[in-house]
């Protein structure tokens, strides 16, 4: 059974997917990109990662289990 994940991204328009993992990341930002209106970049997660200013911050276990 596919989730939908399109609930839980209203409001969002752009997102980055922070990942140890190179190849779960991007697939996972290119998935959101292909599903859903929001835009979804990988960054890799090396220490501690800088969240912009400006940005919402809106960590998610959920995302962070795929």
């Amino acid at each position: 059974m596919e989730k939908n994940y399109r609930a839980e991204l209203v409001g969002a328009s752009k997102l980055t997917i922070v990942n140890r993992g190179r190849e779960r990341g991007e697939e996972l930002a290119h998935l959101i990109g292909e599903r859903t209106s929001a835009r979804a970049e990988y960054a890799p997660w090396e220490g501690a990662f800088e969240i912009p200013s400006g940005a919402a911050q809106r960590p998610s276990t959920v995302w962070g289990c795929w």
